[in-house]
């Protein structure tokens, strides 16, 4: 009788108990996040405040550009996650780093541009932007580039972070668990310390040189 309710209580041969094992090296994981989302956020506030001082603080255009943005990512990401869920990872992330890099370079080069034109008097600065034509559609081209450029955050963000992490949890809940709140507390202090320090960057530096330092 022992040596039966041995062999019953034993495990079946052959069976094949899965042990998780998540990625061990959280803090690289980490460290991409907090970059990523540093930069982000201080794209997000750095578009804003050169917008609106090379328009003389114009609230319309600074409303437009967070229009286009919102509303482009509820129109087009949608689409976007179709074509992310049917195209590999690393060819995805590229492309959407491609378009990135693209728009933001185009927005800080025309921010840039039309600041080397600028006087010390902003009311006759923006009189002046609005009646050159050419000038006037580059600002309203910065709305247009900001919501591609925020598209593609958000891409690269859906591409890695929510795909990937669950891949690297391996099924552990609560490594999971433990990643997600961690990085969670990486956003929110990004969230805080980049429009902090891309504010310093604008009060004590010029258009230029915050264009160069947000940009690279």
């Amino acid at each position: 009788l022992e040596l039966r309710a041995k062999v019953e209580g034993a495990p079946l041969l052959g069976t094949n108990v899965h042990q998780p094992q998540p990625f061990e090296n959280r803090n690289q994981l980490y460290l991409m996040h907090f970059f990523f989302a540093f930069v982000s956020r201080m794209w997000d506030m750095g578009i804003v405040l050169l917008v609106a001082q090379l328009t003389n603080n114009s609230l319309f255009l600074v409303a437009v550009t967070g229009l286009c943005c919102a509303l482009s990512i509820f129109l087009f990401m949608g689409t976007i996650g179709s074509f992310l869920d049917k195209t590999n990872r690393i060819v995805a992330v590229r492309i959407a780093l491609l378009v990135k890099l693209t728009a933001v370079s185009i927005a800080y080069g025309v921010c840039a541009y039309l600041n080397t034109t600028s006087t010390s008097d902003p009311i006759a600065d923006a009189e002046a932007l609005y009646n050159d034509p050419f000038k006037r559609r580059l600002v309203y081209s910065l709305p247009i580039l900001a919501a591609i450029a925020g598209m593609s955050f958000c891409a690269i963000t859906q591409s890695i972070e929510k795909d990937w992490i669950v891949v690297l949890s391996d099924k552990d809940s609560r490594w999971l668990s433990t990643t997600n709140s961690f990085m969670t507390q990486i956003d929110l202090g990004c969230s805080s310390l980049a429009p902090a320090l891309t504010g310093l960057m604008f009060a004590y530096q010029s258009h230029e040189v915050v264009s160069l330092v947000l940009l690279g």
